[in-house]
């Protein structure tokens, strides 16, 4: 099989465009740990604040990449103002006062799955629904909250190297822990937000092909497969009711 393009192809592209069109003067990335998209908005003299959960993530420690690629992920962090902890958890009572003009989760809702982040934590159907709400809690008045995500026909894969296999009727064993999202599923991560962008792209020509833009219908008809889960992508970018 040729090389399997990333979904960053499409992903990064509309990220920048869109912190171009807002021009805010600091963001919020959760999940940015190796998020190398990162230097040119700090470049762009905009303060970048970071939420990770995986202190072995942060410093590409967990992570199949190179030496090279960790010294530069360690160089971006940095320069940005980083928090160590769980989103689904954060924030806590009191911390309410944190505000931010732009939340953004990339590529980062679709592992907090169910069954928790590669690992052997019960079964949480609501994960990623309290993950989206708690960054909402972050969002400014008159701010942005953008996520990009896998969709298609709604799927859940566990990871197969899990010291229990999970028995589990909508769990399917695949390289890592992910969610396909199916339209049901992000409406709820949307919730009675108001959708400014959305857009959608998937893979037109093979399994493994580049991306390209479509309809939401074309989208979510992608049925995912367990070693290349990622057939279709989808990005939206929300604001406060």
């Amino acid at each position: 099989m040729s090389e399997v393009i990333s979904e960053r192809t499409v992903e990064v592209p509309w990220l920048m465009d869109t912190i171009r069109s807002i021009g805010p003067k600091e963001l919020l990335d959760v999940g940015y740990a190796g998020g190398w998209y990162l230097e040119d908005i700090l470049d762009m003299g905009i303060s970048c604040y970071g939420l990770d959960s995986d202190v072995g993530r942060i410093s590409g420690g967990t992570l199949k990449v190179d030496d090279k690629k960790k010294a530069e992920w360690t160089k971006i962090a940095e320069r940005m103002i980083t928090c160590i902890a769980d989103i689904t958890k954060y924030p806590e009572d009191g911390q309410d006062d944190l505000s931010f003009p732009v939340v953004m989760c990339i590529s980062t809702i679709e592992h907090i799955v169910p069954c928790g982040y590669q690992n052997d934590s019960a079964l949480d159907m609501e994960s990623d629904i309290t993950a989206a709400n708690n960054m909402k809690k972050l969002v400014a008045d008159g701010g942005s909250f953008m996520l990009t995500f896998p969709c298609g026909v709604e799927h859940f894969f566990y990871n197969r190297c899990r010291k229990t296999p999970l028995d589990h009727p909508k769990f399917i064993e695949g390289n890592y822990d992910l969610m396909v999202y199916g339209k049901e599923r992000i409406d709820r991560l949307v919730g009675d937000w108001k959708v400014v962008d959305k857009k959608f792209w998937t893979r037109q020509s093979g399994v493994a092909s580049s991306f390209e833009e479509c309809d939401e219908d074309v989208a979510l008809s992608k049925v995912p497969i367990a070693n290349i889960p990622v057939q279709s992508v989808c990005a939206i970018r929300m604001m406060a009711p």
